[in-house]
C-alpha cells in the first residue's frame, strides 16, 4: 500500500504507517491493521528458486558491455529495465536458464563436472542414452565382450626335438581374468562360455635345418589347431602363426606349443609386432 495520504486523524486518511501500521478502510470505517512481517519457511521451491535467482544475477555480470546494452535496448521496448527484462527471460522454465521437472529441450552443451547421471531408463530409440549394465549385458550376449592376449618381451630357448609351451610374461590386454601371469604363465583360462577365436604367433631364429610347428591345446580337449612349415633358408627368420574358432566350456585351459628339430637348441625371439603371442577372443 501506498504511503500514508491525508491527515492521520481525518477521514479520508488511507496508507501506510512506517512499516507496522496500514490505515484501511472497511465498511464500518477506517481502521488500523498490524502489518505482519512476510514468513520465511525456506521450503525447498523457495531455496530453489532463490539458487536460481543468484545463479541468473551471476550470469548478468558476466555479460559484457555490449551484450547488456542488447537487453537494455529490449527492455526499454517494454518498460522495463535491460535487467529486469534479462532476468524475466532467464528464469522462464523453458527455454531459460534451467529445465522444469517435467523435462524440455536443451540450447546448449551440458558439463557434468564429474557428476553422474543416474536411474536412466533402457533405451529404446538409436539416440537413447544406455546404463553401463545395459551395455555390458548387450557387449556380452553379443560375442566379444570377453578375451585377453599375451605376449613375450624377451626370447625363450626352445629345444630340439622338445614339444615346448610359450611362456608369457606381458598382458596386453585381458577383460575376463583369463591370464595368472604369476601362477601360469603358459596358458589362458576360459571363464565364459562361448565360440573363442585362438591367435598364437611366434618368431625363430634363423636356422636351415628341419621343420617348425606351432600348436595351440585346448584342455581338456586336446590338440584343436596345428601348423608345420619345413625351414629352408638359413638367412631369414621365420614367422609362424596359428588360428582355430573352437566351443569352449568355463575352466577349459588354452596353451600355445611349439616344436622345432633344427639339431640343436634354438629361440623364439621378441620382436616389435611379431613377438610370442597367445590370444583367446570371444565371438559368440
Amino acid at each position: 500500500m501506498a504511503p500514508l495520504k491525508n491527515p492521520l486523524f481525518s477521514l479520508t486518511a488511507s496508507g501506510r504507517l512506517t512499516r507496522a501500521f496500514t490505515l484501511a478502510r472497511r465498511l464500518s470505517g477506517p481502521g488500523w491493521l498490524l502489518r505482519g512481517r512476510p514468513a520465511d519457511p525456506k521450503t525447498e521451491p523457495q531455496l530453489s528458486w532463490r539458487t536460481m535467482w543468484q545463479l541468473a544475477t551471476s550470469l548478468w555480470h558476466q555479460l559484457s558491455a555490449a551484450e547488456q546494452a542488447v537487453w537494455e535496448s529490449a527492455g526499454t521496448a517494454r518498460g522495463m529495465t535491460g535487467y529486469a527484462w534479462y532476468m524475466s527471460q532467464a528464469l522462464r522454465p523453458n527455454p531459460g536458464i534451467y529445465l522444469p521437472l517435467a523435462g524440455g529441450v536443451m540450447a546448449g552443451d551440458v558439463d557434468m563436472d564429474q557428476h553422474q547421471v543416474m536411474d536412466l531408463p533402457a533405451p529404446v530409440a538409436d539416440q537413447d542414452a544406455a546404463r553401463k549394465g545395459y551395455v555390458d549385458a548387450e557387449v556380452a550376449g553379443a560375442g566379444g565382450g570377453q578375451g585377453a592376449r599375451v605376449i613375450r618381451t624377451s626370447n625363450q630357448l626352445i629345444p630340439h626335438n622338445t614339444l615346448t609351451a610359450v611362456s608369457f610374461d606381458t598382458e596386453d590386454y585381458d577383460n575376463d581374468n583369463m591370464w595368472e601371469g604369476v601362477t601360469n604363465p603358459t596358458y589362458l583360462t576360459i571363464r565364459t562360455p562361448g565360440i573363442y577365436l585362438f591367435i598364437g604367433q611366434v618368431h625363430w631364429a634363423a636356422n636351415a635345418a628341419g621343420f617348425r610347428t606351432l600348436l595351440v591345446q585346448l584342455l581338456p580337449a586336446g590338440y584343436i589347431a596345428q601348423v608345420r612349415t619345413d625351414i629352408d633358408d638359413a638367412t631369414n627368420e621365420w614367422r609362424g602363426q596359428i588360428s582355430t574358432t573352437w566351443q569352449c566350456s568355463a575352466g577349459n585351459t588354452a596353451l600355445l606349443y611349439v616344436y622345432q628339430n633344427s639339431g640343436g637348441n634354438l629361440n623364439i625371439s621378441h620382436e616389435a609386432g611379431q613377438a610370442p603371442v597367445l590370444q583367446a577372443v570371444r565371438i559368440g
